[in-house]
C-alpha cells in the first residue's frame, strides 16, 4: 500500500494564504450581487471580517492544541523555489484588492466608497492572518527546542536500557555501522564467543568474521535491512574466531536510528549453537545408526552367506551411519588380521585398506582393530590424532580425514574370528549411546554368521541327504501311520514330499496296495517281538512305474517299552530287482542259446560253459576246469593271431572273427567267436567267449560260390570265373612276356536247333559239346560257358598265333562227330571261333573278351571258321571311339535323362521304391541302350562324371516330389567300380544330401559284388561311413561275384538283389532255382531284405513268394518308365 508523504509547514500555511484569499474575495463578489445596500453591504462586511478573524484564532488554537510532537526538529523550507511559491501567493494577495479598487473605479465611480470599504476589511484580515502566522512560528520553533530535549533524554534512557542488555552473560550482544559493518560494540559474551577484546572488534568489519559460505547470504539480509524493506531479520549463519575455528550462531539483527546527527546502526543479538548443534549431531548419530540397524537386521534375515552380511553391514555402516569409512578384517589363531577384502566407503579411502594391512606387519597389536580382537572387547579413540599410542597411524588419519575410530570385535561360533571398524571424519564421534548401538550391531552380525552357518549346515546335510540314494522318514505309531518327516529325495522315486508333510499324509498310501496288508501284518509282528530294527522289501504304490525299496526300519520305544514312533531308510532297488531279473532271464538264455558260451575268468581261465558248448565241441564243464581256450585251438592259426587277439580285446573292449576250432573228437571246424571283456569298478572281472559253429554256412558258401562262378547247366566255369583268370593271366603276361591266348567258340545254327527240337534238347546238344571240349582241352587251357551256345577257352601259355590257330582246330575238330539227342534224332554241329592274342601289354578283362568277339562275329560271317582280332577289325574300335566322343559330349550338353523302373512287395500289391536308370537321348541316333554305351564309359573313365550326374539328378528329383508331395518311398541308383573309391563317393554323396536337403532314408546305393571286392578298398569301412550318413545299400546283380560269406556278414547291407539271368532260368533251371533259392536263405539269415530283377511272368513272382523272396522289378508290373509316366502311375494306383 502506498503512503502518504508528510506535509511540511510552509506547505500548510500556502493553503491557509489560498483558503483566506478566496474566501475574501469571493464572499465580497456573492455579496455584492446578492445586496443592492451600501449600508447592509457595509454591515455584512464587517461580519465577515470578524467571523473570518474568529474562525482564523479558531483554527490557530486547535492546531496548537492537537499538533503532534515530532521526532525531528522544524525543517525549514530549504528549496528556493518552495521560497518564491510562498512569497508569489503572498504579492497576489496583496496585489488583488488594489486591481479590483482600480477596476471598480473605472466601471463606476461612485462606488468607490465600497471597494474602499473593502480593501479596508481586507487589510484587516491580512494583518490578523500575518499576526497568526507569526505566532504560529514562534511556538513551532519552542517546540522543536522542546522536542530536541526530550530526544536527547529518550536517548540517554535507551542508552541506559542498551547496557542492561548488553551486561546479560547468556548472549551475545554487538553494535555495528549500518553503512560500513564496522562492530562499534560488543558485550563480553560476544567477546568471549569470538575471542576477540572489544578493542580487536571495533577493528574488524562484520563479512571479516563471517564464513565464507555465509557471506552471500548474510550480505542479502543486510541489504534489506538498509534498503528500509525490512525491519530486522533472523537467520543461522557461521563465525569464524580468532583462532580460525567456525563458531555456529543464530543472529538476530535489527536497524536503530543513531540519534541526532548520528549514523543508524544496527544492533544484533548472537546466540552460541556449537552446543546445540553438538546435541543435534548426536541426535542424527543415533537416528542414523538407528536406521543402520535397522537396513543390516534385514539384510541379516534374507541373507544365504556370511560374506553377504559382512559386506552389507561395511556398505550400510557408510551409507546410513554418516561414516567415511567402514573395513572388516579377518585374523587368525593369533589374533592377527591377515586379510581384509570387505570394506566399503570413498574409494581413495577404500583404497587405504593396504596401508593399514601394511601397518597391522609393521606394528603388530597395537592398532585398535587388532586390539580388539586380542582384548574380546571394543576399542574406541575419538582422536586418533591426539592419542600418542597411535602415532603410526597418524599418516593415515590425516590422508584420509579419519579422526574418530572404533573397534568392535565379530564372533562366530563363541570365538572372535574378525574385527568390525568404523571410522569417522570429525573427533568425538562415537559418543557412549552410539558405542552401546554398534556393540548391538555387532552381537547381531554374529548371531546372524551363527544362523547362516547352521542353515547352511543343515543345508549341506539336506543336500547330503537328498543327493543320497536313502530315502529318510519318521511316522507315528498311530492309525495308518502318519508321516511326521520325510526327505525331499523321494521326489526321486517320483513322489511329493508335500503332501505326505500335510497333517491327512499317511504312509499307508506310499505302499503299493498288493504289499500293504503283508507290510504291516510282517511291521506288527516285528513291534510285537520287540526288535529294535527289521528290513522289509515292498513296492512304493507309483503310478507311472513299478519303483521296489529295501526298507531299513528303527522302532523308537518310550521308557515303558511301548512303540513311540517308528523311522526308516528306503533305498530304490528297482534297478537291482530288474538286474536280478535280467540275470536270471540271461541265465536262461545262455543255458537255452544254441551258441556255445564260454565264462572265462580274469586268468584266462574257463570257468563256466552252457549245454551248447557240450554239444558242439563234446566237452563237459568238469573236463574244462581250470583250462585255457588253447584246448580249443586247432594249430592252423599261429600263435601271433592269438596274441592279436587278446591284445585288441585289451584295448577294445572286444573281439570278433573266425577262428578254426577242434573238437574234442579232434575235429576241426569254422566258427564265428566273439570275446568281450567285463569290468567292475575298473578291474577285468571275467570274458565271455560266444562261438557259432559256420559250418554249415560254410558249405553253404561253397556251394554258392561255386553257383556263382559254374555253368548250372553244364558244371563249367562260367563268364566270372573267366575275367577272374583273364586278369590273371594278363597281369603275368605282362611281367612275364608271355603270350595267351583267348578262343571265344559260338555254335552255328543253334537258334535253329532249338526251334526245332525245343529247349530240353538243345540243353542236351550243349552238354555234348560241353563234353567233347572238355576232352580236347589240355593242360594249362581251360574251358569256360559262357551263356547260349557261347564257350570260352583260355591257352595259358603258346608260342604265337599259329599255335593257337592249330589248338582252335582241333578242338573244332572235335565237334565233327555226330550228335545224337533223345528218340535216336543225329545232327551235326559246326562252330566258328574268334581269337583274341594275349601279349604282354596289359588289357582289362572286358577288353578282351570285346576282341575275342568281335573275332567271332567275322568268323561267323563264314560258318565255322577262325578269326583273330587284328588291325582289320578297327573299324568297331573307331565305332567305339565315336561313341566315346559323343558320350563327352553328351555330358557337357545334357542328353541324359533318367527312367524309373517301379518295384514292388513280391505280392505286387504296395510300391516298395524306383530304380533310377540312366538313358541317352542322342539328337542324332535317338535313345542310346545303356548295353551300349555304359561299356564305352567304364573303359573310357566317363563313368564316374556320368555316375556323378545320375546321383545328383536323382536326389534333385526325389527333392522336387517332396515339394509337390509325391510319396515316393526310395530310389535306387547304381554305383559302378569306379565310382568306389571311399573317400571321393562319400563326399560326393554327403554333399549331395546337404544340397538337396532330401531324407537319406529315401536314398538307395545298389553296389556291385565285384566293385566291393576290389584289391585296396576299404569295403567294411566305407560302407560304414555311407550307412552312417542315412542311406540305404544294397548289393546289385548278387549271385554272379564271388564274394565271402564272411564279408558279407561284416557289411552294413539293407538288400540283396537277385541277378536277371538267375530269374531268367529260375523255371527251367534246377542250378537257377537252387542259387535263387541260396540267396533268398542267406538274405534271411543275415537279415537282409531280396528283391529279384527282370521278372517278367506271373509263374516267375509266384516262384519268388514261395521261395520266401520279399520284392521284385520287372516287366510284370512295369517297364521304366519317365517321370511323368510314373508319377501318372502313382496317380492311377492311388
Amino acid at each position: 500500500m502506498m503512503h502518504r508523504k508528510e506535509w511540511q509547514p510552509f506547505e500548510y500555511v500556502a493553503l491557509y494564504l489560498l483558503f483566506g484569499l478566496l474566501w475574501v474575495n469571493g464572499s465580497d463578489t456573492l455579496i455584492g450581487l446578492l445586496v443592492p445596500s451600501k449600508e447592509v453591504f457595509e454591515l455584512i462586511s464587517r461580519f465577515k471580517g470578524s467571523a473570518f478573524v474568529a474562525i482564523s484564532a479558531g483554527c490557530l488554537y486547535l492546531a496548537l492544541a492537537r499538533w503532534k510532537l515530532p521526532s525531528t526538529r522544524l525543517r525549514l523550507p530549504n528549496n528556493p523555489g518552495q521560497w518564491w511559491i510562498f512569497w508569489g501567493l503572498l504579492l497576489i494577495v496583496l496585489a488583488l484588492p488594489t486591481i479590483g479598487g482600480m477596476l471598480t473605479r473605472w466601471l463606476d465611480a461612485e462606488e468607490h466608497l465600497l471597494v474602499a470599504a473593502s480593501e479596508g476589511w481586507l487589510l484587516v484580515g491580512l494583518t490578523a492572518m500575518s499576526l497568526t502566522a507569526l505566532l504560529a512560528f514562534i511556538y513551532r520553533r519552542q517546540l522543536n527546542y522542546a522536542m530536541a530535549g526530550l530526544a536527547e533524554l529518550d536517548e540517554l534512557r535507551r542508552e541506559q536500557l542498551l547496557g542492561r542488555f548488553f551486561d546479560m552473560p547468556f548472549i551475545g550482544m554487538g553494535l555495528t555501522d549500518a553503512r560500513t559493518g564496522r562492530w562499534l560494540r560488543a558485550n563480553a559474551c560476544l567477546e568471549k564467543l569470538l575471542g576477540y577484546t572489544a578493542e580487536q572488534l571495533q577493528t574488524k568489519t562484520w563479512q571479516q568474521l563471517t564464513h565464507p559460505d555465509d557471506c552471500d547470504a548474510d550480505l542479502q539480509a543486510f541489504d534489506r535491512l538498509f534498503n528500509g524493506e525490512a525491519q530486522a531479520y533472523q537467520l543461522e549463519k557461521r563465525f569464524i574466531n580468532a583462532e580460525g575455528q567456525v563458531v555456529p550462531v543464530s543472529l538476530y539483527a535489527k536497524r536503530v536510528s543513531g540519534g541526532a546527527g548520528k549514523a543508524d546502526q544496527v544492533i544484533c543479538m548472537i546466540r552460541d549453537l556449537t552446543r546445540e548443534q553438538h546435541d543435534r549431531q548426536a541426535l542424527e548419530r543415533q537416528s542414523n545408526l538407528y536406521n543402520m540397524l535397522s537396513r543390516i537386521n534385514q539384510v541379516i534375515l534374507y541373507s544365504q552367506s556370511s560374506d553377504e552380511v559382512l559386506q552389507a553391514a561395511c556398505r550400510i555402516a557408510v551409507e546410513e551411519g554418516q561414516l567415511s569409512f567402514a573395513w572388516i578384517g579377518r585374523c587368525n589363531e593369533e589374533g592377527r588380521i591377515v586379510a581384509s577384502r570387505t570394506y566399503a566407503g570413498d574409494p581413495a579411502t577404500a583404497r587405504g585398506t593396504s596401508q593399514l594391512m601394511q601397518s597391522f606387519v609393521r606394528h603388530p597389536g597395537r592398532g585398535p582393530s587388532e586390539r580388539s580382537i586380542q582384548q574380546g572387547r571394543t576399542v574406541v579413540v575419538n582422536d586418533i590424532l591426539n592419542e600418542d599410542e597411535y602415532e603410526p597411524w597418524h599418516d593415515f588419519s590425516r590422508s584420509f580425514n579419519c579422526r574418530s575410530v572404533i573397534a568392535l570385535p565379530l564372533k562366530h561360533g563363541g570365538r572372535v574370528f574378525a574385527n568390525l571398524t568404523l571410522y569417522a571424519d570429525t573427533a568425538d564421534f562415537f559418543s557412549s549411546s552410539l558405542v552401546e548401538t554398534l556393540e548391538d550391531l555387532a552381537r547381531d552380525i554374529g548371531f546372524a554368521l551363527d544362523t547362516i552357518h547352521r542353515d547352511q549346515a543343515l543345508e549341506a546335510a539336506n543336500q547330503v541327504i537328498n543327493s543320497s540314494p536313502f530315502v529318510l522318514v519318521r511316522w507315528r505309531y498311530e492309525d495308518g501311520w502318519p508321516v511326521e518327516y520325510i526327505s525331499d529325495n523321494i521326489r526321486n522315486l517320483g513322489i511329493e514330499p508335500e503332501a505326505l508333510q500335510q497333517a491327512e499324509g499317511r504312509f499307508v498310501t506310499l505302499v503299493h496296495p498288493q504289499d500293504r496288508a503283508r507290510v504291516f501284518e510282517e511291521a506288527e509282528g516285528y513291534f510285537q517281538q520287540g526288535l529294535a530294527s527289521f528290513t522289509q522289501i515292498y513296492r512304493l504304490d507309483h503310478i507311472d512305474k513299478v519303483v521296489w525299496v529295501e526298507d531299513q526300519t528303527h522302532v523308537l520305544r518310550d521308557d515303558s517299552g511301548q512303540v513311540a514312533g517308528v523311522e526308516g531308510v528306503l533305498t530304490d532297488i528297482t534297478e537291482r530287482r530288474e538286474q536280478e531279473s535280467r540275470l536270471q532271464q540271461a541265465a536262461a538264455v545262455i543255458q537255452n542259446t544254441r551258441e556255445a558260451v564260454l565264462i572265462i575268468d580274469s586268468r584266462k581261465r574257463i570257468t563256466q560253459a552252457n549245454p551248447a558248448f557240450a554239444e558242439m565241441f563234446g566237452w563237459g564243464v568238469e573236463d574244462l576246469h581250470d583250462h585255457t581256450l588253447a584246448i580249443l585251438r586247432s594249430e592252423l592259426h599261429p600263435d601271433s593271431f592269438y596274441r592279436a587277439l587278446w591284445r585288441q580285446v585289451g584295448d577294445v573292449g572286444h573281439w570278433q572273427g573266425e577262428v578254426m576250432c577242434r573238437r574234442r573228437e579232434g575235429e576241426v571246424f569254422p566258427a564265428l567267436l566273439s570275446v568281450s571283456r567285463v569290468c567292475q569298478e575298473g578291474d577285468v572281472s571275467h570274458y565271455i567267449s560266444i562261438f557259432t559253429d559256420l559250418t554249415q554256412i560254410k558249405n553253404s558258401e561253397l556251394r554258392i560260390e561255386r553257383l556263382s562262378t559254374h555253368d548250372a547247366l553244364t558244371g563249367l566255369p562260367n563268364r566270372k570265373s573267366l575275367f577272374r583268370q583273364l586278369k590273371v593271366c594278363s597281369g603275368y603276361n605282362s611281367s612275364h612276356a608271355r603270350l595267351s591266348a583267348l578262343l571265344l567258340a559260338d555254335l552255328d545254327n543253334f537258334r535253329a536247333i532249338n526251334d526245332s527240337f525245343g529247349h530240353l534238347e538243345g540243353d542236351r546238344l550243349l552238354l555234348q559239346v560241353a563234353e567233347r571240349l572238355r576232352d580236347g582241352v589240355r593242360e594249362g587251357e581251360h574251358l569256360y560257358r559262357l551263356g547260349g551256345d557261347e564257350f570260352a577257352i583260355l591257352l595259358e601259355d603258346v608260342s604265337d598265333s599259329n599255335e593257337a590257330a592249330s589248338i582252335a582246330t582241333g578242338l573244332m575238330q572235335h565237334l565233327q562227330p555226330v550228335f545224337r539227342l533223345n528218340g535216336g534224332a543225329e545232327l551235326r554241329a559246326s562252330a566258328s571261333c574268334g581269337i583274341s592274342l594275349i601279349d604282354a601289354h596289359p588289357r582289362a578283362p572286358e577288353v578282351i573278351l570285346q576282341q575275342a568277339d568281335a573275332a567271332l562275329f567275322k568268323a561267323k560271317e563264314q560258318r565255322g571258321s577262325l578269326s583273330f582280332f587284328s588291325d582289320d577289325l578297327t573299324a568297331a574300335v573307331h565305332r567305339r571311339l565315336q561313341l566315346e566322343q559323343r558320350l563327352r559330349r553328351a555330358l557337357e550338353q545334357q542328353e541324359f535323362c533318367l527312367y524309373y523302373q517301379p518295384q514292388w512287395s513280391i505280392d505286387g500289391q504296395q510300391l516298395t521304391g524306383v530304380e533310377a536308370l540312366i538313358r541317352w537321348q542322342d539328337p542324332e541316333c535317338g535313345l542310346v541302350s545303356p548295353a551300349e554305351f555304359i561299356p564305352v564309359a567304364e573303359q573310357s573313365a566317363l563313368i564316374r562324371a556320368i555316375g556323378s550326374w545320375v546321383l545328383s539328378r536323382a536326389c534333385e528329383q526325389i527333392a522336387d516330389w517332396h515339394r509337390r508331395g509325391v510319396r515316393i518311398p526310395r530310389v535306387a541308383v547304381n554305383v559302378s567300380p569306379q565310382q568306389l573309391d571311399h573317400q571321393h563317393l562319400l563326399h560326393e554323396v554327403e554333399s549331395v544330401l546337404q544340397q538337396t536337403c532330401i531324407d537319406p532314408a529315401q536314398l538307395e546305393l545298389e553296389l556291385t559284388e565285384s566293385g566291393l571286392m576290389s584289391p585296396g578298398l576299404e569295403a567294411v569301412e566305407m560302407l560304414a561311413s555311407l550307412r552312417a550318413l542315412g542311406v540305404s545299400l544294397a548289393i546289385d546283380d548278387f549271385g554272379t561275384g564271388y564274394s565271402s560269406l564272411a564279408y558279407l556278414k561284416r557289411f552294413p547291407l539293407n538288400l540283396l538283389k537277385i541277378d536277371k539271368s538267375f530269374t531268367d532260368d529260375l523255371l527251367t533251371g534246377e542250378s537257377a532255382q537252387a542259387i535263387v533259392e541260396m540267396i533268398i536263405m542267406l538274405g534271411h539269415k543275415l537279415g537282409l531284405s531280396v528283391l529279384a530283377e527282370g521278372v517278367e511272368s506271373e509263374a516267375q513272382r509266384v516262384e519268388l513268394e514261395r521261395l520266401g523272396c520279399h520284392q521284385f522289378q520287372g516287366y510284370l508290373k512295369s517297364r521304366p518308365l519317365s517321370v511323368e509316366e510314373l508319377e501318372a502311375l502313382l496317380l492311377s494306383s492311388s
